[in-house]
């Protein structure tokens, strides 16, 4: 076995010192531990310099100051191997649920909204929080933390508003536009200067500054603007504005009695409790374009669950008329909201109208048989 001399340890103490090593006594324990290598495996015959360079080489991916930064991380935070395996899987599982429930939703299969919702609340509640405060441990810098900051709610904004998108649920634009003005306004500008500075950072960050400002423009692209949004929201409301004068109108020419008058009745009624869940108003003013109450995108879902009896009972009242009803008079509540909640307001209202037409127009259907 070879033993190293007085000269060669100090030489390695010194060079532990100069690879950034400041822990005097994680100095001791390296320099004890590379001693003991060079005792086992060295022959004495080689280029003990060149010898000694490719054993600490063995000891780090980059630099040897990684030892002392992880030995510090362990010390000081303790649950760091806990919190990165939770981190890990909850980041397995959210994406396995994500892939699962997109593909659930081409495929037109149940499920697909609940695997989708447990994937973004997975991935914005455990795995982008527990990634942050982990690469904050990671950052010795207070800009560098800020960043990082503001990136984690930036991202779990944008899941969250993708997901409120998709399930139609109120306020998904102002989420989504939310997000993309901190991240242009407020990210943007803190990652870039903190980023340019830096020589060995500076390529990195203007790509990525680039790649930030390209996705922020194609999500942009499909979402629409208030103008638009607002004009969408009038036109549908002048489509049911029609539709209900044109119930009016078959209701004072019809004379409707016994199950298709409950139908009827109990149609309007639960029309008008949906308009007013949103409007504030039980019916749609003629002036409603000044006034401002337009019917506005939601799902009918939302207001179901304070309507449940009210449902059931327009259900059952259907039910009631088709057991009593010829063939060809009978109504189908497939595709409607009876069967699909998730359907939009205007839709669900349009299906109630579309029942009342039915009972409506049943006399005369019959006549002409």
């Amino acid at each position: 076995m070879y033993t190293l001399s007085e000269h060669q340890i100090a030489f390695i103490a010194d060079d532990i010192r100069a690879r950034g090593i400041e822990w005097v006594s994680l100095q001791h324990d390296l320099l004890d531990h590379v001693c003991c290598i060079l005792e086992d495996t060295f022959d004495g015959k080689d280029d003990f310099e060149g010898f000694y360079r490719r054993t600490i080489a063995s000891f780090y991916e980059k630099e040897l100051g990684e030892i002392e930064e992880e030995t510090i991380r362990l010390l000081t935070f303790k649950n760091y191997y806990v919190m990165k395996k939770i981190m890990l899987g909850s980041g397995t599982v959210s994406v396995s649920f994500l892939i699962a429930g997109t593909v659930f939703k081409f495929l037109h299969l149940p499920g697909a909204a609940i695997f989708l919702t447990l994937g973004v609340v997975l991935l914005s509640f455990l795995f982008l929080p527990l990634l942050f405060v982990l690469k904050v441990k990671e950052k010795a810098a207070t800009a560098d933390k800020i960043v990082l900051l503001v990136g984690m709610f930036c991202s779990v904004l944008v899941t969250l508003g993708i997901l409120f998108k998709m399930q139609h649920w109120p306020g998904a634009n102002a989420m989504v536009m939310g997000s993309l003005a901190v991240l242009l306004l407020v990210f943007l500008p803190l990652y870039f200067y903190a980023g340019i500075r830096r020589a060995e950072r500076k390529l990195n960050t203007i790509v990525t500054s680039m790649l930030i400002v390209s996705g922020a423009g194609l999500l942009l692209m499909l979402i629409r603007t208030p103008t638009a949004s607002q004009e969408l929201f009038v036109a549908k409301t002048h489509a049911f504005v029609r539709e209900e004068q044109l119930v009016s109108r078959l209701r004072a020419a019809t004379w409707l009695d016994g199950p298709a008058e409950v139908v009827f009745q109990k149609c309007q009624a639960l029309k008008a409790q949906f308009i007013a869940e949103q409007t504030g108003m039980p019916t749609i003013p003629p002036d409603f374009e000044k006034s401002g109450f337009v019917l506005q995108d939601g799902s009918v879902g939302d207001y179901i669950h304070s309507h449940t009896a009210q449902v059931a009972a327009v259900r059952k009242a259907v039910e009631s008329y088709n057991a009593t009803a010829s063939a060809c008079c009978q109504i189908s509540l497939d595709y409607t909201l009876f069967d699909t909640p998730q359907r939009q307001l205007t839709e669900a209202l349009a299906d109630l109208s579309s029942i009342q037409i039915s009972v409506l127009t049943a006399d005369r259907t019959t006549a002409m048989k």
